[in-house]
């Protein structure tokens, strides 16, 4: 079994600064972060990577730590997701797909680009500079809010 330190401090401030930092390195898939998947997705695996040092498809996690563990993990995940959907709905985004709508997301799911949304970007950059959420869109996204396909992604990573 593998075993986890019993007092970690899991913040979604600690989330958006290593995202932030994954994106400044490239993106590069699945580590730890994927490119398949959004900020929801990826707390998760920001949970998991602080708790064990590795990163686990949930089922074959499950089988692998102690039922305590799994539970704080459980916890730990669903409590920095509600605090980043109250964020979202905040900012007057979709509490499940706020960067661009479910069509846009599943699109950057299947062709390993959601890094690349300049909303989502824009989201981590602001989130890690402590803005405010509240006029989110107002200050950073006003020329995307039209989500035009052609300026939601930034094609430089």
């Amino acid at each position: 079994m593998v075993t986890h330190q019993s007092v970690i401090d899991y913040s979604l401030q600690g989330f958006y600064r290593t995202y932030k930092h994954w994106l400044e390195c490239g993106a590069p898939h699945k580590m730890p972060y994927s490119r398949t998947a959004g900020l929801c997705i990826n707390v998760a695996v920001y949970v998991e990577y602080k708790m064990f040092d590795s990163v686990q498809k949930p089922s074959k996690l499950r089988d692998k730590v102690s039922t305590d563990a799994f539970v704080e993990y459980t916890s730990a995940w669903t409590t920095l997701d509600i605090e980043m959907r109250e964020q979202f709905q905040l900012a007057d985004l979709d509490r499940c797909y706020p960067f661009g709508g479910a069509e846009c997301y599943n699109e950057e799911a299947r062709t390993f680009s959601s890094h690349l949304n300049v909303m989502r970007r824009r989201w981590v950059w602001a989130m890690v500079d402590e803005e405010s959420p509240i006029g989110f869109i107002d200050r950073h996204c006003r020329d995307l809010r039209s989500h035009n396909p052609e300026k939601i992604h930034d094609t430089r990573s």
